[in-house]
């Protein structure tokens, strides 16, 4: 077998939309070579919760776990699952019914939930109809998967915007009842289908009572020789 690393994570750049087409990276070159400067150096702004990034309790639970809480074993997983979940969009709920024909290994600490609309990441429509998911989702999937420590998806967020007021509730059921992390908005165009993943690395920029932060995804993927 051969191995290969691969990014599972937006690079940020001010094109990337936000949630709700919410405020994006700012990035300021406050120095610049090729303006006589001795040297390159930039600054940046940026909401926690934008591009690839990890929701922690907090971000819906007032005095829910922040990112001190977590230690760095958290974020490395050895046992990785891929579903599949097509045909969602709009005001459409991801739920239980689209995985009762997935193969869910109870080992499983990290479920990637592919719903191919990734591919309109450049269009309005990525934030503007991204399917949601029901709140039952968080407890079906913990009961197939009872190791199951953060979700993944190519969805730019959990809730669907036209459905906010029920992703609030399939938030809080995630993070405070069960116990999910979430990851929203993986960049998945690289992940070939059947491709076997057999390390992730979630590493989040670290700051102060992070109620989420951006994160940069590394996956190692096996290959026949």
């Amino acid at each position: 077998m051969k191995n290969s690393w691969l990014y599972l994570s937006y690079l940020l750049q001010p094109s990337l939309s936000a949630y709700g087409d919410g405020d994006r990276i700012k990035i300021h070159r406050l120095r610049q070579m090729a303006n006589g400067d001795t040297s390159n150096n930039s600054s940046f702004e940026l909401p926690a919760h934008y591009g690839t990034h990890i929701d922690f309790p907090n971000h819906f639970i007032n005095g829910g776990e922040t990112i001190e809480t977590f230690d760095a074993s958290y974020f490395i997983h050895t046992r990785i699952e891929t579903v599949q979940v097509e045909g969602v969009f709009g005001d459409q709920l991801i739920g239980p019914q689209h995985f009762i024909h997935a193969k869910l290994n109870v080992d499983t600490t990290f479920l990637i939930i592919r719903t191919g609309i990734g591919a309109n990441r450049a269009d309005s429509k990525y934030w503007s109809e991204n399917p949601g998911m029901a709140p039952e989702l968080a407890a079906y999937l913990k009961d197939k998967m009872p190791s199951l420590r953060t979700i993944g998806m190519d969805t730019i967020s959990l809730s669907g915007y036209k459905n906010r007021p029920i992703g609030r509730v399939a938030h809080k059921e995630f993070l405070e009842v069960h116990g999910i992390t979430l990851v929203e908005d993986m960049d998945l165009a690289a992940l070939k289908p059947g491709s076997r993943i057999s390390q992730l690395i979630v590493a989040p920029l670290r700051f102060e009572k992070a109620d989420g932060a951006p994160v940069t995804i590394l996956a190692q993927i096996e290959h026949e020789n």
